[in-house]
């Protein structure tokens, strides 16, 4: 195994998120690696609706995302990560961001409920299959 330098843990703020993370601290310490944490919106409503509240407009939904990445981050040992928004679909903007910050390995969790379907969640099907470097899966126990 070669020394990994930045790992990026993608997050939807679930516990198998959570587990994700702590896997990233342990192999970050042991590889000296930097770390960086993403959240993905893939949901932005139309103009005509984020038009009519303020609550549902594009800039106020990536805003929650960006606060509630930061307190998760500091819940999880990952405040020191740089923590990034995104949006658009996951799986595309999660494998973009890993070239384009140098990423050699992602760490994302999924929920090994069973079956080979819901085994890896599509947005894990779509890193695997687009990312630049390594990508580890993990399950929770």
């Amino acid at each position: 195994m070669s020394a990994y330098t930045h790992i990026l843990v993608p997050t939807d703020f679930s516990d198998y998120s959570r587990h994700a993370a702590e896997k990233a601290l342990e192999l970050g310490k042991i590889f000296g690696a930097r770390l960086s944490v993403v959240h993905v919106v893939d949901y932005l409503p139309p103009t005509f609706i984020s038009a009519q509240s303020e609550h549902t407009s594009a800039p106020e939904i990536v805003q929650r995302a960006t606060d509630y990445l930061e307190q998760w981050s500091k819940e999880v040992g990952l405040d020191k990560a740089e923590q990034i928004v995104l949006t658009g679909p996951a799986g595309k903007q999660i494998a973009k961001l890993a070239r384009d910050k140098d990423v050699d390995l992602i760490l994302i969790g999924t929920s090994g409920e069973g079956g080979m379907k819901r085994l890896l969640g599509s947005t894990t099907r779509a890193v695997m299959h687009d990312s630049p470097c390594d990508v580890l899966s993990i399950h929770r126990e």
